[in-house]
């Protein structure tokens, strides 16, 4: 049972870690990519706008909430035969998911509001796209920090949504 518990709570490499977060941000553009094939086929650019926000704002929800879904396993950390458990060690929740992606998810949300304000300039003016474009540059600058921040911390490697929520990536028992 102990070597069980010290399996566990092994922890994986840099390696399959990124090929992991690949995995996952691949699909997050994979579910960009469906709705914007549907957005063609929706006729007129406000319509196809509109079909990008709805499509933005569900790659945000995966990223953000995906290590809560599947067992504590996003579907890249599942492939690689990762998961994510809390300082108990056991899985993590959706709350938990949502405060250590909150950082890897803000591009999506940045274009989410960048098509939002792209809807708006027409009635109240263009303007309104200097936020968004300032928005996402924050948004990848906070996301470059969360990576800094796992590859600054020689001991542990821990991201800065990690430390957060109180969780690890670890090596998956099954």
């Amino acid at each position: 049972m102990l070597s069980d518990l010290n399996r566990l709570f092994d922890r994986p490499d840099l390696k399959p870690r990124a090929m992991a977060a690949v995995i996952d941000i691949s699909i997050a553009v994979l579910i960009i990519f469906g709705f914007v094939l549907i957005g063609l086929f929706a006729g007129g650019s406000f319509a196809f706008t509109g079909i990008m926000f709805l499509g933005s704002i569900v790659a945000f929800l995966f990223i953000l909430l995906k290590d809560g879904l599947y067992y504590s396993a996003s579907p890249g950390k599942k492939i690689m035969g990762l998961r994510v458990v809390s300082s108990s060690g056991n899985f993590i929740n959706i709350s938990q998911s949502a405060a250590r992606n909150f950082l890897p998810s803000l591009p999506f949300l940045a274009l989410a509001m960048f098509l939002l304000c792209n809807l708006a300039a027409p009635y109240v003016g263009s303007v309104i796209l200097f936020p968004a474009y300032a928005g996402f540059f924050v948004a990848i600058g906070l996301f470059c920090y969360d990576l800094f921040c796992m590859l600054n911390d020689r001991e542990q490697g821990l991201r800065w949504g990690e430390r957060t929520s109180n969780t690890l990536v670890t090596e998956s028992v099954d």
